[in-house]
């Protein structure tokens, strides 16, 4: 991805022209649909997997759930993180991910084209889930200590135990006290940055409408932000 060695799928897919035939995008959806095949017909060669109890493995629902979480899921977090959303762009956002799931091989019915439908459609996916057992408290223990783990390029401790704070403020504003709680995660962080930020991030994205220029000079800002976090997370 633009000399940095490495390539993100979800970053790929929002590049200009991404999903032309032959795109980053196109490639690498088409190389995760790849991904799923070999891991289902590799799971499905074990005796150790129980197609019974646990079913087809990154199943439909796995995908259906994985995809909406780009389009309402990340609409409804970017609101409550003060980010203003036109009436048209989350069509937009929706056309997008609905395509990159066909890509990935989501059936027909299970592809939706609003932001309505979709938090219906998720819905029904957490239905089929379960209760976090010991595996989600283990996985959220890593994924709260990945800040930790950064290749960062300056005052790597000092960023480390910033992002670290940071990153479990945000999650105690969308999870809450009680679902930090039986994830295993502490519940004394209180969600500093999304309270401190959200009114400034607010006026700063509802400017682009009024100063001409601003919403393209977000853009390159955000991509720059994207790529260096990526950075920092596998290096060169």
């Amino acid at each position: 991805q633009r000399g940095t060695g490495f390539s993100d799928p979800n970053l790929d897919c929002t590049e200009t022209n991404g999903f032309e035939r032959t795109g980053a995008g196109d490639r690498s959806t088409l190389r995760v649909r790849l991904v799923h095949a070999l891991v289902r017909r590799g799971l499905a060669n074990k005796a150790e997997w129980d197609l019974a109890r646990w079913g087809l493995p990154v199943s439909q629902i796995d995908m259906v759930a994985t995809y909406l979480a780009f389009g309402p899921v990340m609409l409804a977090g970017l609101r409550m993180m003060g980010v203003p959303i036109t009436a048209r762009e989350p069509e937009a956002v929706m056309h997008l991910w609905k395509y990159a799931g066909w890509l990935m091989g989501v059936e027909d019915r299970w592809l939706v084209d609003t932001e309505r439908q979709g938090l219906l459609t998720l819905y029904h996916t957490f239905m089929t889930q379960s209760l976090p057992d010991w595996t989600s408290r283990e996985l959220a223990l890593a994924l709260a200590n990945e800040p930790l783990e950064r290749k960062y390029p300056n005052l790597p401790r000092l960023r480390g135990r910033f992002e670290y704070y940071r990153h479990l403020s945000v999650t105690r504003y969308f999870l809450g006290k009680e679902k930090m709680e039986g994830l295993g995660l502490p519940t004394s962080i209180p969600p500093w940055y999304p309270l401190l930020t959200a009114g400034p991030r607010f006026v700063r994205y509802a400017s682009q409408r009024l100063v001409p220029g601003w919403r393209e000079q977000q853009e390159r800002e955000g991509r720059a932000e994207q790529l260096a976090t990526l950075a920092t997370m596998f290096g060169d």
